[in-house]
């Protein structure tokens, strides 16, 4: 049944490190510090990942918990699907999809708690999900495919480096500026109304005026990602996290922007979608 508003997302609960991907694009990171014990939960919104009717695949990826080489019968993870008219969430919310689930534990032969996961560098599911929309959302469908033109890592690179140096000179204004595109695609897809694009605008403008440093990078902890079959680029650390973070020491954490570039048209400017 189409909805008229349709909002769909995951809510995932991980018991480790990990990763979510949906129409080959990554919604959800589970990595660093916070992932040293207990159950990390979210709920993330998919609209801008799939932006049209159709059958998309999802990848969910399992790892090591932080500072660990492998997984252990406590690693796992349980992703499930859902779809509600944004403004009747109470009457609408369903689930739409079986969940994904990790194997569950079992007593091996020396009656011992064991676990398929056990000893393993990395597990991955797999699985496939419907969305209906009454309109397409106008996002990075339509961008140049960007693993075939020279030199786009490096123009990458200079990208980033100049989205780096606004972090360093908290300059808010120039960022917001620049991610208009994103802005927008966001907007529509997640239904948000003017006051909340607002509240939006003056959170991140408060995040850069707290004077944070940014995080340090060497060029040879830095890849790129290709995602959206190879119509989105990101770059990120090695470790899995995006390149560009403010450190957060009261919180001893770090406040993670992750970017995702577009070429609109082929020779055309990268910019953040």
């Amino acid at each position: 049944m189409m909805i008229a508003n349709p909002y769909y997302y995951l809510k995932s609960d991980y018991y480790g490190s990990g990763e979510i991907w949906v129409n080959d694009v990554l919604v959800q990171t589970i990595k660093g510090p916070i992932t040293k014990s207990g159950v990390l939960s979210a709920q993330i919104p998919i609209n801008h990942a799939v932006l049209e009717t159709g059958v998309y695949p999802v990848k969910c990826k399992l790892f090591p918990r932080f500072e660990t080489d492998s997984l252990n019968s406590k690693s796992g993870f349980k992703v499930k699907f859902y779809n509600c008219d944004i403004y009747n969430w109470d009457n609408t919310n369903t689930e739409i999809n079986p969940p994904l689930i990790s194997p569950k534990n079992y007593i091996n032969e020396e009656y011992k708690v064991a676990s398929e996961l056990d000893g393993l560098p990395y597990f991955e599911m797999n699985t496939q999900i419907e969305v209906l929309f009454p309109k397409t959302l106008e996002g990075w469908q339509n961008s140049v495919e960007l693993q075939d033109i020279d030199g786009i890592e490096e123009q990458v690179f200079s990208f980033y480096k100049g989205l780096y140096r606004l972090l360093e000179n908290h300059d808010a204004q120039t960022f917001l500026d620049i991610a208009k595109d994103k802005e927008i695609l966001q907007q529509q897809a997640f239904y948000l109304s003017p006051t909340k694009v607002q509240q939006i605008r003056e959170g991140m403008k408060e995040i850069f005026g707290r004077g944070l440093n940014v995080v340090p990078y060497k060029i040879t902890d830095l890849r790129p990602v290709f995602m959206g079959y190879g119509k989105l680029i990101s770059l990120v650390r090695t470790n899995g996290k995006p390149f560009l973070q403010f450190d957060d020491p009261e919180n001893e954490t770090t406040i993670d922007f992750p970017v995702k570039l577009q070429m609109k048209e082929l020779g055309g400017q990268l910019s953040i979608i």
